[in-house]
């Protein structure tokens, strides 16, 4: 249990690098997403009857899955129509948060670091990002990203164990499936 209640300034490298910003986004994601995917597989593979070496090649499968849907996510936010999504473009950055394309942004345009540190709420702030997001590789970045963990995701299916079951076989294509949608979605 760490004391994360402290509201004093940050002795830690106030200046962190942009990569452990990305570093600390992921591990976020982790928690947020991930972490459901991930132990949702374990899961089902442990009630399955299935061997506990099995169990982590799954919980890699889901957890690489569901990395790689919310960078994804990220990158919508960005480029998706908001008809199809279903909410409004750039909502993240108008609700204060951070995600990979403007973390990636900031590499290049250091400015972004007062603007993500104040949440993006003074006027101007969202479209002056929103601007800089696109001047910069950013959304290519993130979108490598999110190919990155849909490649991990389906080099940990290939590792499951052979089996003799066409059911768990059509089961193995509908997880590739599922998988490249994550990515290749537009909503």
């Amino acid at each position: 249990s760490s004391s994360s209640s402290s509201s004093s300034s940050s002795s830690s490298s106030s200046s962190s690098s942009p990569s452990s910003s990305i570093e600390r986004y992921i591990e976020k994601s982790y928690y947020k997403t991930a972490s459901l995917i991930g132990n949702s597989a374990k899961a089902v593979v442990l009630l399955g009857g299935h061997s506990s070496e099995t169990s982590e090649i799954a919980e890699r499968f889901g957890r690489h899955l569901g990395l790689a849907f919310q960078f994804r996510d990220d990158v919508l936010d960005y480029v998706g129509d908001s008809s199809l999504l279903g909410k409004p473009t750039l909502g993240d950055l108008r609700e204060g948060i951070a995600t990979a394309p403007v973390l990636f942004a900031a590499e290049k345009f250091p400015e972004l670091h007062s603007l993500i540190k104040r949440r993006f709420k003074e006027i101007g702030d969202v479209e002056r990002a929103a601007k800089l997001v696109f001047e910069s590789d950013g959304i290519e970045m993130a979108s490598n990203l999110a190919n990155e963990h849909r490649n991990l995701a389906l080099d940990a299916l290939e590792e499951l164990p052979d089996i003799d079951c066409e059911f768990a076989n059509t089961c193995r294509a509908a997880l590739r499936e599922i998988t490249n949608r994550a990515v290749d979605r537009k909503k």
